[in-house]
């Protein structure tokens, strides 16, 4: 293991420079690259979720550089008819980074930024690339030691020792830095906190946000804020990242998310997801922010917000002052209503409390996101069941659904389309799997899919009633040796290709 912050071989070290001789190195130009949210269609989407990762980093750099921002989420709705390739081209030819600093967010995204980095290394030869992003918690430097990517320097942390490795890579000749921060002191610092949004979201009066709001709003995307009020979670969910990547939950001071929704709702942006795994656990901090949201409420009555939590959280003291917040959505982790499955998860939550969440909410008229998983080998009738009588109860709920994957690590290869969770693989997943994603996101409300099917809804009640096995609604034959299913006049194929679910449903009439 490197210690932190140590290059290798490097004809000249930021380390054995002055203070002062820093302070004297001339200004330089730095890129942020966003990829896309969704790599394989981003042409119908009409929201532009403004990545906060990259005004967080632009606010860590040093004062003296130049920074511009490529949100490829923005750029390409802006160019519908170029490649990611040509977009490139432009930005680099003319802005000219000296550092380009690219986001890996999530695992499944790692085949776009692959793509990316290649692109910009053919090029720009000699710029420099620091490769960062919430994934790095997990992989580490396997994208440089494992997969021999071409980039500067590996990342991962919060933030703290980003500034001092922008310079050391800067200042060295050769491309040779591997990065690991100081971890265990990392853990221990509290979050970005006391800033003022305005020097947040313009990192410091070098971007400007405005112009970005409003090229977004001109090719009719709708822009929409994440605010983080807390970061990791001390519930050790087994196949959850949010308490693997590190193990000390931390929490900005409530009046800094209150300024920092302030400041959005001021630049027009009336959807703001509240970034806490698990809303309510800091009871204080939480109380005291849904009282004052409930102020701002009543002198922004449109702009609406999401939160995330447990569902023993969600009493009905509670999601009152959710709703006097302006709160809309909730999401609450479901994962499955089979109690053996929630043992394998090491979920701590039982069915009865999903039931009650659910109920409490409906009761004040927030829509509840259920968190689903889909586990090998298993089928979870009980999940179904209880879809059907929150159907009939006329409650508002969507579902999000995941295959269970395990959480890649340091040793994992390069193959991302295997972690993404909304892509059925036959090498991972099994037949139980792909049979309760399909009548679950095709007869109820779903994050995938952009409508619901109250007659397949009728018809796996009556089912139900009839005591007979649901899987028997299905017919299952292979086209081509691809596996094809089909229900209720919808057909899902089995994609050779990394294709989340969506591509792979089609049904003849719908309407």
């Amino acid at each position: 293991m490197l210690l932190p912050s140590q290059p290798l071989s490097c004809d000249l070290k930021f380390w054995t420079l002055t203070k002062k001789q820093r302070y004297k190195l001339k200004q330089q130009k730095l890129l942020y690259i966003q990829p896309l949210n969704r790599p394989w269609d981003e042409s119908e989407t009409k929201i532009l979720q403004i990545p906060r990762a990259m005004f967080e980093v632009g606010y860590h750099i040093p004062a003296q550089h130049e920074i511009s921002f490529l949100d490829l989420n923005l750029r390409t709705r802006q160019r519908p008819n170029w490649s990611v390739e040509q977009i490139l081209a432009e930005v680099l030819e003319n802005f000219q980074p000296d550092l380009i600093l690219l986001s890996f967010p999530t695992y499944a995204q790692g085949g776009q930024v692959k793509k990316i980095l290649l692109a910009v290394k053919e090029l720009k030869p000699r710029v420099k690339v620091i490769l960062g992003g919430g994934v790095l918690n997990l992989i580490g430097d396997a994208p440089q030691k494992l997969w021999c990517w071409p980039v500067d320097a590996c990342y991962w942390g919060n933030g703290l020792q980003l500034a001092e490795l922008v310079e050391a890579v800067l200042t060295t000749e050769s491309s040779c830095f591997l990065f690991q921060p100081d971890l265990e002191k990392e853990l221990k610092t509290k979050l970005l906190d006391g800033y003022k949004a305005e020097d947040f979201y313009t990192s410091k009066g070098r971007f400007d946000f405005d112009g970005y709001l409003k090229e977004a709003r001109e090719v009719e995307l709708t822009p929409i804020a994440f605010v983080e009020m807390a970061r990791s979670c001390d519930s050790f969910c087994n196949y959850c990242a949010f308490g693997i990547e590190a193990s000390l939950r931390r929490c900005r001071k409530p009046g800094t998310v209150l300024k920092e929704i302030r400041y959005l709702a001021e630049k027009g942006i009336d959807y703001i997801l509240i970034i806490d795994p698990t809303f309510g656990m800091a009871k204080g901090a939480a109380d005291f922010l849904l009282r004052e949201l409930a102020a701002f409420h009543l002198e922004h009555p449109d702009v609406k917000f999401d939160v995330i939590t447990r569902p023993e959280y969600v009493t009905e003291d509670f999601v009152r002052n959710l709703k006097a917040a302006g709160i809309v959505r909730c999401g609450v982790g479901m994962e499955s209503m089979s109690q053996e499955s929630l043992d394998s998860l090491a979920k701590t939550s039982k069915p009865q409390m999903v039931r009650k969440a659910v109920r409490n909410l409906a009761a004040v008229g927030i829509e509840t996101r259920l968190f689903h998983m889909l586990l090998p080998g298993k089928f979870s009738q009980e999940t179904l069941e209880f879809l059907l009588q929150l159907a009939h109860e006329n409650i508002s709920f969507v579902v999000q659904s995941s295959f269970l994957r395990p959480l890649p690590n340091s040793k994992s290869q390069d193959q991302f389309y295997t972690q993404d969770r909304t892509v059925f693989d036959r090498q991972q997943d099994t037949l139980e799997q792909l049979l309760e994603y399909l009548l679950i996101n095709l007869a109820f409300s779903s994050m995938d899919l952009d409508f619901e099917d109250s007659e397949l809804r009728a018809l796996i009640e009556k089912t139900f009633k009839e005591g007979k096995n649901l899987k028997t609604l299905f017919s299952q034959s292979r086209e081509g040796g691809k596996l094809v299913l089909k229900i209720g006049g919808y057909a899902f194929t089995e994609s050779e290709t990394h294709a989340p679910m969506e591509q792979c449903i089609t049904k003849k009439q719908r309407g």
